[in-house]
């Protein structure tokens, strides 16, 4: 049986622990967001052969009309890049882009010349 000593000391316990969950409860960690830069760069290719392939920095994408702007655009990271467009008949473009954030770069494969550059 507990005597009323030990009744005060556990009743004092439990006030403390009462005390503090009820202070700690009360804080919170800080919240905390994490953002990214803004948005990635994109290019197009306008009138690409459709037996073409897209080669960016050395690295052989794809077809290279699928991603005429209208339908597909291929994100690419901030920085110059190395745009080339290769048919069976060799090189159709060799073009050097500069992307900025959040920029569509248009490439005019049919004319062999660098769009604007679209926000």
């Amino acid at each position: 049986m507990l005597t009323s000593q030990m009744k005060r000391r556990f009743g004092a316990l439990g006030m403390s622990c009462a005390l503090a969950a009820t202070l700690l409860g009360g804080c919170a960690m800080p919240a905390s967001k994490v953002e990214t830069g803004g948005t990635r760069p994109t290019l197009a290719l306008i009138g690409a052969p459709a037996d073409a392939t897209l080669v960016i920095d050395g690295t052989v994408i794809g077809q290279a009309s699928l991603y005429d702007g209208v339908h597909r655009v291929l994100t690419v990271e901030e920085g110059a890049h190395t745009v080339e467009v290769k048919s069976n008949e060799g090189v159709v473009l060799s073009k050097k882009v500069f992307a900025s954030s959040g920029e569509t770069i248009k490439v005019d494969v049919a004319n062999g010349m660098n769009g604007e550059k679209q926000p």
